[in-house]
């Protein structure tokens, strides 16, 4: 329940800071939304509001994440210039620093895999990276369920895929809250009168 109530307060926190609650308001007071049926690139009004979503989506992390990214690619839901600035989510996810990562770490066994053996150990962050010759903690892809690390194992150049933090946790708690705000959503992400929401977040979850 606290978790719950933390991540609301999380999530309206975003939705302040990105002015989301102002066009909800515009859109239900005078039709601020650009029309729906617009599919013409240059909607400057429909384009600016997407890139507050976009942007707020990002910052809410995995969960809005995966939403973005299948709403960019339902053309027959959502305005074009939804679709185009969602696409971004494809990849474009903003990364978090190596230091936020090392949560990941915490209370599990990590596995570290080569072509010929898999090495199960419990251990923290700076313990697993003294295992590589080298490494890189810059990553060099990120993604809304992990980034990707250059090291040298052994004398080899590998990729590490790492998950990000507390996932699971907070994909269960944010569909619950997805769940709540349903017709917020509908709202703010442009969808039409006649989209089935319900059956959008069946599949989604």
């Amino acid at each position: 329940m606290f978790k719950k109530l933390r991540r609301y307060f999380a999530i309206i926190k975003v939705f302040f800071k990105y002015n989301l609650f102002s066009l909800l308001y515009k859109e239900i007071q005078s039709n601020y939304v650009s029309n729906k049926k617009i599919t013409c690139s240059v909607d400057r009004e429909a384009q600016k509001n997407a890139r507050k979503l976009r942007l707020a989506f990002e910052d809410l992390g995995v969960t809005f994440i995966k939403l973005g990214q299948i709403m960019s690619k339902r053309p027959d839901l959502i305005p074009f210039s939804y679709v185009q600035e969602l696409s971004q989510l494809q990849n474009k996810v903003g990364s978090i620093s190596f230091e936020e990562m090392g949560a990941s770490f915490e209370g599990y066994n990590i596995g570290c895999q080569t072509k010929d053996v898999t090495d199960p150990y419990s251990e923290s962050i700076a313990a697993f990276v003294s295992r590589f010759d080298e490494f890189n903690k810059k990553p060099i892809a990120s993604a809304s369920i992990a980034q990707v690390y250059e090291a040298v194992l052994n004398g080899k150049r590998v990729a590490v895929k790492i998950a990000r933090p507390n996932l699971i946790d907070l994909i269960n708690v944010d569909l619950s809250i997805i769940n709540d705000l349903k017709p917020l959503l509908a709202r703010i992400g442009g969808f039409g009168s006649n989209f089935d929401i319900d059956s959008f977040l069946d599949e989604f979850k």
